[in-house]
C-alpha cells in the first residue's frame, strides 16, 4: 500500500461504513416491552392477510407498504418484508456509491458525512419505522448532488422514483420529500435555470402521481387512492391535538440552540459566498417538520429532530471546502454536534452506541441470513415478565371460541397471544381524534362489527376508555350486550338487532368553558354535545406546534371527581355524560342495558393548559336518551 492509495481506501471505507448504517433490514417479534406500539404493528401486519383496504377498512398514520418494513412472522409477511427491505438497501447503496465514487467529494468530507450519518442513525430505526428516513436521506443526497455537482437527469429521475413509495409507507415522509423537491426547484429558479425548472416540473407532475397510483393499485388492490389520502390527512392533521405532550423546558432550549446554530452555519456560508448555502432551500422543510414531529409529543420523539439536524449537517459538510472560511464556523459546528449528541443520548441511554457503531444492523443482517433460526427464536419467545398478563382466562377464551373479536383497548396483541380471530376498527387504538373519524368507527361497528368485543379499562394518556370516542360508544351500546365480566376484561356479544335508542334535544346553551356546568336532572340518561372552536392562537399553534392537553372532570359530588383527558373535536358527537362509567363494573352495568343503575353524575367541568387555545365560549347541547328495551 502506498500513500497514493490512501484516498481510494478512505472512500471504500466510508462507503462500507455508510452502507452498513443505511441497511434497512428489520423484523420483529411480539415479545416487546412496548405493547402499545407492538399492537399497531400487529394490526398493520394483519391488513394484507385480511385483504383490508387503506382509506376504507384501515385509516392509520402509515400506508399499505409500511408492514413490509416492520414485518412479523405472520403469513408471508416476514419473507416479503425482507425482499422489500433488500430492494431499498440496493437503492441506498446505489445512491451512496454515486456520492462516494462519482461525485468528486474529498475523502475528508466523506468522513465527516459518515460520522454524522452514524450519529443520526437512530432515526433509521425509530419506533418500528425509519425506512422513510432512509429514503429521505437518498432524496436529500440526490438533491444536493443535482445542485452542487453537474445536473444529471438519471439522478433527478431516481429522486422522483423514490417519492411515491414513501407516500405508501408514511404520508408525512412524502410531504417532506415533496418539500425537498420544491426546494430543489426553488434553488434552480434562483440560479435562473428555467429550462431545468420547467422540464423537471413537467416530468415530476406527470410521473409522481402516475407511479403512486400504480404502486397503490399493486399494494392496496384498488385504484381508489382518494380515500387513503383523505384519511391520512385527517389523522395526521389532528395528531398535534390527539397526542400532544410537553416535556422538560431545557430540552426545548437545547433544540432552539441547535436550530439557531444550524441556521447560523448557512448564514456564514452565504456571507462568505460559499456555494453550498443554497442547500438551505432543500433542507428547510425536513428541518422544520422534524421540529414539530419531535416536540408535538415531547418524549422519545425528540430524537427525530436532533437526528435530522445531524443528518442535514452531514450533507452540508460534504460540500464545505474548508472550515476556515469563517473563524466561528468550527465553534458553532462543535456546539451543534455536542448538544445534539447529549440530547439523543439522554433519551436513548447508552444503547445509542449500538446504533452509532452499526452493531444493531450487523445483528439484523445475521438474523436475516439465518432466517430459520430467527423464526425458531420468535416461536419460543414469551411476553417479558414486566408486562401485565397478556393471556386471557379460560372462561373468557371459551366464551370467545372461534368467533371474530374486536378489542376496545390500545393493547391489541391480546389477539396474537391468545390466537383470537381479530377484527380491528378502521381507526384503531383510540386514534379517532375528531368527529369524522369517530363516526367511521361507529358506522363500521353497526355494519361490520365482530361477533364479540373485548373491553379493557385502559386508554392512552389518561383518556376515558369509553368516552374518548362518543359516537363509537353509542354504537357499541346499540349493538352489543354484556356476556362476561372478569377482573381485567369485559366481554360483549353482538345483538341480533340493535337497541331502539333515540336522542332527543333537551336544551341548548352557551357556556364559559372555564366554568363548570351542572348536568340537568332527568330520569333518562343524558348526553352532551359541545362545539369547541379554536381561537386564532389555537389554529396557529395546531399548525406550527401542538395544542396542550385538555381535561374533562365529571363528578357525582364536588368532593368525588374523576378527571380524564379529552379531545375537544370528538365532543361534537353526543357523549353519555349523566351515567358515564368510571370503572369496568360500571361499564358492564351500562352494556347490560341498565345505564341509570350507575351513579348519577351531577357536574362536568373542563380544565388544563389546552383550554386557553379555544374560544372562551362554547355552545353545548344536552340530549335525553329514550329506549324501549334493554
Amino acid at each position: 500500500m502506498t500513500i497514493r492509495n490512501l484516498p481510494a481506501l478512505a472512500r471504500t471505507a466510508a462507503f462500507l461504513f455508510v452502507g452498513l448504517l443505511v441497511c434497512p433490514l428489520r423484523y420483529f417479534s411480539l415479545a416487546q416491552e412496548n405493547i402499545i406500539d407492538t399492537s399497531w404493528v400487529y394490526a398493520m401486519n394483519l391488513v394484507p392477510l385480511l385483504n383490508l383496504r387503506f382509506g376504507v377498512d384501515v385509516i392509520w398514520t402509515t400506508g399499505p407498504l409500511a408492514y413490509l418494513f416492520h414485518p412479523l412472522d405472520i403469513g408471508n409477511n416476514l419473507v416479503n418484508g425482507l425482499i422489500a427491505q433488500a430492494a431499498v438497501w440496493l437503492v441506498m447503496l446505489w445512491v451512496m456509491a454515486d456520492l462516494v465514487f462519482l461525485a468528486a467529494v474529498p475523502p475528508r468530507n466523506l468522513a465527516a458525512f459518515a460520522v454524522c450519518v452514524a450519529l443520526a442513525s437512530p432515526i433509521f430505526r425509530f419506533n418500528f419505522m425509519g425506512v422513510e428516513n432512509l429514503l429521505l436521506l437518498a432524496i436529500l443526497t440526490l438533491s444536493s448532488l443535482l445542485l452542487l455537482r453537474p445536473f444529471l437527469w438519471r439522478r433527478f429521475l431516481l429522486l422522483l422514483l423514490l417519492i411515491p413509495p414513501i407516500l405508501l409507507i408514511k404520508g408525512t415522509g412524502a410531504a417532506i420529500a415533496l418539500g425537498i423537491l420544491g426546494g430543489l426547484f426553488a434553488a434552480l429558479a434562483l440560479r435562473r435555470d428555467w429550462r431545468r425548472v420547467f422540464a423537471g416540473s413537467v416530468v415530476a407532475f406527470a410521473a409522481i402521481p402516475l407511479i403512486a397510483l400504480v404502486c397503490f393499485r399493486m399494494s392496496a388492490g384498488t385504484w381508489s387512492m382518494g380515500p387513503y389520502l383523505q384519511g391520512l390527512m385527517e389523522i395526521s392533521s389532528e395528531y398535534s391535538v390527539l397526542l400532544a405532550g410537553d416535556g422538560p423546558w431545557d430540552e426545548k432550549v437545547r433544540a432552539a440552540v441547535v436550530f439557531a446554530a444550524f441556521v447560523g452555519l448557512f448564514v456564514m456560508a452565504f456571507r462568505a459566498r460559499q456555494t453550498h448555502w443554497i442547500l438551505c432551500l432543500s433542507f428547510a422543510i425536513p428541518l422544520l417538520v422534524s421540529i414539530k414531529h419531535g416536540f408535538v409529543r415531547q418524549d422519545i420523539h425528540t430524537v427525530n429532530f436532533f437526528c435530522m439536524a445531524l443528518l442535514l449537517l452531514g450533507l452540508l459538510l460534504l460540500y464545505t471546502g474548508s472550515w476556515r472560511f469563517n473563524r466561528n464556523f468550527p465553534l458553532v459546528l462543535m456546539l451543534m454536534v455536542a448538544i445534539s449528541l447529549q440530547s439523543i443520548q439522554w433519551r436513548l441511554g447508552w444503547a445509542y452506541l449500538w446504533d452509532v457503531s452499526g452493531w444493531n444492523n450487523v445483528q439484523s443482517i445475521a438474523g436475516a441470513l439465518d432466517l430459520s433460526a430467527t423464526r425458531a427464536k420468535f416461536t419460543r419467545e414469551r411476553p417479558p415478565g414486566s408486562l401485565p398478563v397478556l393471556f386471557l382466562d379460560g372462561p373468557m377464551l371459551h366464551a370467545i371460541g372461534q368467533r371474530t373479536v374486536g378489542i376496545l383497548s390500545p393493547v391489541l396483541i391480546y389477539a396474537a397471544w391468545n390466537h383470537l380471530d381479530l377484527r380491528t376498527m378502521p381507526v384503531p387504538q383510540g386514534y379517532q381524534c375528531n368527529q369524522k373519524l369517530d363516526l367511521i368507527d361507529a358506522d363500521w361497528l353497526e355494519k361490520k362489527g365482530p361477533q364479540r368485543l373485548l373491553v379493557e379499562w385502559f386508554a392512552i394518556d389518561g383518556r376515558h376508555p369509553l368516552g374518548e370516542n362518543p359516537a363509537t360508544l353509542l354504537s357499541i351500546y346499540k349493538w352489543y350486550e354484556l356476556e362476561l365480566l372478569e377482573s381485567d376484561h369485559l366481554l360483549l356479544r353482538r345483538r341480533d338487532r340493535p337497541r331502539a335508542v333515540r336522542l332527543e334535544s333537551l336544551r341548548t346553551e352557551t357556556i364559559d368553558i372555564s366554568k363548570g356546568i351542572d348536568i340537568p336532572d332527568s330520569a333518562e340518561p343524558l348526553f352532551v354535545r359541545a362545539n369547541f372552536e379554536l381561537s386564532p392562537l389555537g389554529r396557529l399553534a395546531k399548525v406550527l406546534y401542538h395544542i396542550p392537553e385538555m381535561h374533562m372532570a365529571v363528578s357525582p359530588a364536588p368532593e368525588a371527581e374523576s378527571r380524564y383527558r379529552v379531545i375537544a373535536g370528538s365532543l361534537a358527537s353526543p357523549l353519555l355524560i349523566s351515567h358515564l362509567p368510571t370503572n369496568l363494573s360500571a361499564a358492564a352495568t351500562l352494556f347490560d342495558g341498565r345505564p341509570t343503575a350507575n351513579p348519577k353524575l351531577m357536574r362536568v367541568a373542563f380544565s388544563g393548559p389546552g383550554l386557553s387555545y379555544y374560544q372562551q365560549t362554547c355552545q353545548i347541547e344536552f340530549l335525553r336518551m329514550t329506549s324501549s328495551e334493554r
